[in-house]
């Protein structure tokens, strides 16, 4: 009778045997892994990632065999993304870090066609030196990326480091991009009336633009209630008071470039962002000095930006000195053709710890210090500066929130495209809560009804409840008594204290 060949093995190594490797198989088997020509334990075949994918589709690999792919390396393409946050269809294809490649990887094959999804890399740095205790899964089968196209060594769809933390790709090896962020500034004279996307041309109407702008200027247009977001663009060349030219992304030089379909079966459409006859507002961008926006902040940035200075297109997924975060298996969205990009695109920063993230998790930037976190719902694209002992179950999503959001409970269905400054914390929310403009200090609110629009950037307190249906705002220091119908607020006339 044939014995039965294991279809799953886990790698792992031994510190008190100096990190001998070992296998255990679905039966419970265990076998030590020696090295080629090792007299003890079991053979190992070096070979390049090429000459495996060749031996599989030949029916060569041996069943049950091992092999280690010394010229492993994560190949991807790095998520990006436009100033409205449309994907990019020109991004740019990224490996492991220089002095950290190549990082061999240990696999089996489970038939002459088949690699195990379990794997081990038994060094982690370029000198190979020091075994790492990771457990790690590969999908031996990704050869090419999503948008480029270009060809990869197999794909790591799981890392959980010794220190407790797990995501769905190779967080050791990975690097996003950061843009420098903008806030508007003073407003300037007349109005931005139209943009050419393909040229870079702007015409205003009754605008100084000779007088009250420089090459390099950053400029914010009041675009979002008509456009659905908030355009901006640097300033590249003056010509006149109402005509100038400002930079533009490099693949719309001449024209809108065409869709592309990903292998996914996600399609990128690019937007035509040239408008005509507009009449917006328009303000100074004020550099914040911070770089933490998942996309450009004017058009054209990273093309036309300096790296480290308008971007910084090597930033770790993790900080330093985090432990257990674990983030959800966002694979699969991607796969399903929900999302263009294969990496989700998160960066938390230093001493993050114990914070469980959703497999609806991609683009956040979130700060140092973040701790004791369980978020269930949808969570995407935003920035903030540190969360605590929050439980969100939302769909939380485009919020601008500082330091501080501390015991948070949102169980509301959505929390979105708020502005908050430091330290909302000990609020219960139960409905809607959006577009909402808030200083810092937000604190001890239960909310059960839909808030929506409102600017509580000149209160002082703020007493939402359920409780006998009323809504009372403290602003400017003067009382006013709204009375919550179930549908919404409004005020009750003669009343103010």
């Amino acid at each position: 009778m044939t014995p039965s060949i294991p279809s799953h093995i886990k790698i792992f190594s031994n510190l008190d045997d100096n990190g001998e490797l070992y296998t255990i198989d679905e039966f419970g088997t265990v076998s030590p892994i020696g090295s080629t020509g090792s007299s003890q334990g079991i053979s190992v075949e070096l070979t390049t990632y090429n000459n495996l994918w060749t031996k599989s589709q030949t029916d060569q690999l041996g069943t049950g065999s091992y092999y280690l792919i010394t010229d492993f390396e994560s190949w991807y393409d790095q998520p990006d993304f436009h100033f409205d946050g449309t994907p990019k269809v020109s991004v740019v294809t990224k490996s492991s870090p220089v002095g950290l490649w190549p990082q061999p990887i240990l696999v089996q094959a489970t038939s002459k066609r088949d690699i195990s999804l379990d794997a081990y890399q038994p060094y982690f740095d370029a000198n190979f030196t020091g075994y790492t205790d990771d457990s790690i899964k590969y999908d031996f089968k990704f050869n090419y990326t999503e948008v480029t196209g270009t060809p990869a060594r197999g794909k790591i769809v799981e890392r959980v480091d010794r220190n407790g933390n797990r995501t769905d790709y190779d967080h050791r090896n990975v690097r996003f991009i950061r843009y420098k962020t903008y806030d508007r500034g003073a407003t300037k004279t007349g109005t931005i009336k139209d943009f050419d996307c393909t040229t870079g041309e702007i015409t205003g109407t009754s605008t100084l633009f000779t007088t009250e702008l420089s090459i390099g200027d950053v400029i914010i247009l009041d675009s979002f209630s008509s456009l659905g977001y908030e355009a901006k663009f640097k300033v590249q060349n003056i010509v006149n008071d109402t005509s100038m030219f400002v930079y533009i992304d490099s693949s719309y030089s001449g024209s809108v470039p065409p869709s592309v379909a990903l292998s996914n079966g996600y399609t990128i459409s690019p937007v035509d962002y040239s408008f005509p006859l507009e009449s917006f507002v328009f303000y100074e961008g004020v550099d914040t000095g911070l770089i933490n926006s998942y996309k450009e902040s004017w058009f054209g940035q990273r093309t036309n930006g300096v790296d480290l200075v308008d971007y910084d297109e090597n930033v770790s997924p993790l900080g330093l000195n985090c432990h257990n975060n674990k983030f959800g298996d966002y694979l699969p969205i991607w796969r399903n053709g929900l999302l263009p990009f294969s990496l989700p695109n998160n960066v938390i920063g230093d001493s993050c710890f114990n914070n469980s993230f959703s497999e609806y998790c991609y683009s956040n930037d979130i700060g140092d210090g973040t701790i004791n976190n369980f978020i269930s719902g949808k969570f995407y694209e935003n920035i903030i500066g540190s969360i605590r002992d929050s439980h969100l179950s939302c769909n939380f999503y485009r919020n601008i929130i500082g330091t501080g959001f501390t015991s948070n409970q949102v169980y509301s269905r959505i929390f979105r495209e708020n502005k908050i400054g430091d330290d909302f914390s000990f609020n219960f929310i139960k409905r809607d809560f959006t577009f909402n403009t808030i200083l810092d200090n937000f604190t001890l609110v239960e909310s059960d009804i839909d808030v929506s629009n409102f600017d509580f950037t000149s209160s002082t307190f703020v007493y939402l409840t359920n409780l006998s249906k009323r809504f009372i705002l403290l602003q400017g220091g003067a009382a006013r008594l709204l009375y919550f119908n179930g549908v919404g607020a409004s005020a009750i006339a003669g009343i103010n204290a």
